[in-house]
């Protein structure tokens, strides 16, 4: 699931408030030989509601991915009973998640594994927070997150950099 143009993709664009969705199993094939921006994976906007959900990295290269989620760009639904499996190790310079990039949703009975998300790239805009998360780039007041578990954490990140402002092993930024 990667497309390897540069403009922004996703598998679906759009998912309406009334529809259910069930039962995906995704596997992502992440061999882009350079930085991707603009990758939203599953959904550019997610309303409905997403249960038995498995998203399996099976590789990923050590790129600087900008802009770059697996499950959704924006989340306002409720996602469920879910695993991510980040098997091969996902990278990122800024903005960059296994879950939905801004969360407004319910994420509810996950749970997270694998390889930590390499954080270590220097980001181009330094006056930016890189916001990179296990679970979403971006969790405003309104969002839940029920009974998830998550063992990801975020490598190479320098502790004394202005930077890495916004740096969580689950979010990337909370509000």
């Amino acid at each position: 699931l990667l497309d390897t143009t540069n403009s922004a993709n996703q598998l679906i664009p759009d998912v309406s408030s009334d529809a259910l969705l069930s039962n995906m199993d995704v596997h992502y094939y992440l061999n882009n030989e350079t930085a991707r921006s603009n990758y939203y994976g599953l959904f550019y906007e997610f309303r409905g509601r997403l249960t038995n959900l498995k998203i399996t990295i099976e590789e990923a290269t050590n790129v600087p991915n900008v802009n770059f989620s697996l499950m959704a760009y924006v989340s306002n639904g409720t996602i469920e009973n879910f695993v991510i499996n980040n098997k091969a190790g996902l990278s990122g310079q800024r903005w960059t998640t296994l879950g939905p990039m801004h969360n407004y949703g319910t994420l509810k009975n996950g749970y997270v594994y694998g390889a930590n998300i390499n954080g270590s790239m220097p980001t181009t805009y330094p006056q930016e927070s890189k916001r990179i998360g296990a679970l979403a780039g971006y969790a405003a007041s309104n969002s839940r997150i029920e009974n998830v578990f998550s063992l990801i954490g975020i490598d190479g990140v320098n502790p004394d950099a202005t930077e890495n402002y916004s740096i969580d092993n689950r979010i990337g930024s909370l509000v």
